[in-house]
């Protein structure tokens, strides 16, 4: 890692639970020094506190928006989804 190779990165995450739903909303930055380096990421998400802390659903859909660099092909900001399913003994 040259000096050069540095970035600034920073991550926020909110939700407020009702009951069993908690929904989530979250913002992800990172810009380094390269060209094409910098990214942000909305995420949107509802949990389901299935049982009390022990068992739970996550569902999440990230929305990136990355930096398209002139002369570069075009940077596919494609949604991802994910689930996940989560237990605790």
């Amino acid at each position: 890692m040259t000096p050069s190779d540095s970035a600034f990165a920073w991550y926020v995450e909110g939700g407020y639970r009702y009951s069993k739903i908690e929904p989530v909303i979250a913002v992800e930055y990172f810009n380094g020094t390269g060209p094409g380096s910098m990214l942000v990421t909305y995420r949107v998400g509802v949990n389901w506190w299935i049982s009390k802390q022990s068992y739970n659903i996550k569902v999440e859909l990230a929305i990136p928006r990355a930096e398209q660099v002139e002369g570069a092909p075009e940077v596919a900001n494609n949604l991802v989804g994910t689930v996940q399913l989560q237990t605790s003994f």
